[in-house]
């Protein structure tokens, strides 16, 4: 398990899912036309940016339980909204 702080790699996991899907996605023939719908717009130049640490936003890790249901939501006292979340 990551400590608090150090970089969780989140980043280039969710490049790696993304490429899956858009790959997938690109192949996916137009109903009118018969040919396939190609890469999404920008596609190469965002990945770019995300891939490389020097662009890359800083990614942090820290410890939640995942437990997220109504249980652990903390309403709003006169106001239909949420005011917080319990970890």
């Amino acid at each position: 398990m990551e400590s608090f702080g150090k970089p969780s790699g989140f980043y280039n996991r969710q490049l790696a899912t993304f490429n899956t899907i858009s790959d997938a996605q690109a192949k996916a023939i137009d109903v009118e036309t018969k040919k396939p719908v190609g890469k999404i717009p920008h596609q190469d130049e965002i990945v770019a940016f995300f891939s490389d640490p020097k662009t890359q936003p800083k990614d942090r890790s820290s410890f939640i339980h995942g437990d997220y249901k109504i249980d652990n939501i903390v309403f709003h006292k006169t106001e239909p909204r949420v005011i917080g979340i319990l970890e």
